[in-house]
């Protein structure tokens, strides 16, 4: 093989090897890049879904919140229309209330310090 083939050789292995290099670190260059590209999308993603979600569990929360408050507001009809319906029964069945109570045992003290008074004289 001749000198000048020789160096033919070389030269094109040379730039052959030049070129696979290039193709090699543009190739690693796209992965690296398609991997950073990937993880900032899904870094996006991520945030948009955390921030959906947040929305999501303030809606839960005001709706929680208003369930809580109906339960609240039924239970306390519930009450009233318990002790409306127990006073009725029991002011038909001639028991008097607490406060037809209160109002004798008011009225019997009362009357004691007119006697003890009358008493005392």
């Amino acid at each position: 093989m001749s000198k000048a083939k020789n160096a033919t050789l070389m030269d094109t292995t040379k730039m052959l090897g030049d070129e696979a290099m290039k193709i090699g670190r543009n190739t690693y260059l796209f992965g690296l890049g398609a991997v950073v590209t990937a993880e900032e999308e899904m870094r996006g993603v991520i945030d948009r879904m955390v921030q959906k979600g947040e929305g999501a569990q303030k809606d839960d929360a005001l709706m929680i919140g208003k369930a809580t408050g109906k339960v609240k507001e039924f239970g306390h009809q519930v009450e009233e229309k318990v002790e409306s319906t127990v006073s009725a029964t029991l002011n038909r069945a001639g028991i008097p209330n607490r406060g037809e109570i209160r109002t004798l045992i008011m009225r019997v003290e009362e009357l004691t310090e007119k006697v003890d008074a009358l008493a005392a004289r």
